[in-house]
């Protein structure tokens, strides 16, 4: 099972990028197809979820959620998943290391541990993100990628 941290669930299901995070699109979208192909499970954990859902407008977020549930495994935060956040938030030497470098912020990284923790303890392979604070928090616990390159195979019409 692979975790989903937000922004590869707002690329490949929303279809939404940045203009300088345009190809994100189509490259998340193959990974996604990609892993289907390969009969393995995307997790979104609720965290990413909510995330995910405040790009909507109030009255389309029922309508999303039901895309996501239908077509991906949502892990709740649970009492296990808040245990090993706990642990994670409690490594007071990498905290103080963010917050010297500007990469600290309170709300930020308390989801990005509730995110790391849920894939921990669902036992997903590794995380998909591109958000370096989020890989911080998981080092040495759960590999964190950015979204693969997925070659496509052309079809060259022999028969």
């Amino acid at each position: 099972m692979i975790c989903f941290d937000t922004m590869p669930i707002i690329w490949g299901v929303q279809g939404v990028a940045s203009p300088i995070q345009d190809e994100m699109i189509a490259r998340t979208m193959r990974y996604i197809e990609h892993l289907r192909d390969q009969k393995k499970r995307i997790m979104i954990p609720v965290p990413a979820l909510t995330e995910y859902l405040l790009g909507f407008e109030l009255s389309e977020q029922e309508e999303q959620r039901w895309v996501i549930e239908k077509n991906f495994f949502v892990a709740a935060f649970d009492i296990p998943a808040a245990k090993v956040a706990a642990e994670l938030l409690s490594n007071k030497e990498l905290i103080q290391e963010m917050k010297e470098t500007g990469d600290y912020d309170k709300v930020k990284v308390s989801i990005d541990a509730q995110i790391v923790a849920i894939a921990i303890v669902n036992r997903a392979e590794k995380i998909i993100s591109h958000d370096p604070g989020l890989a911080k928090l998981a080092k040495g616990r759960i590999p964190v990628e950015p979204v693969p390159v997925i070659q496509t195979q052309l079809d060259i019409g022999f028969q």
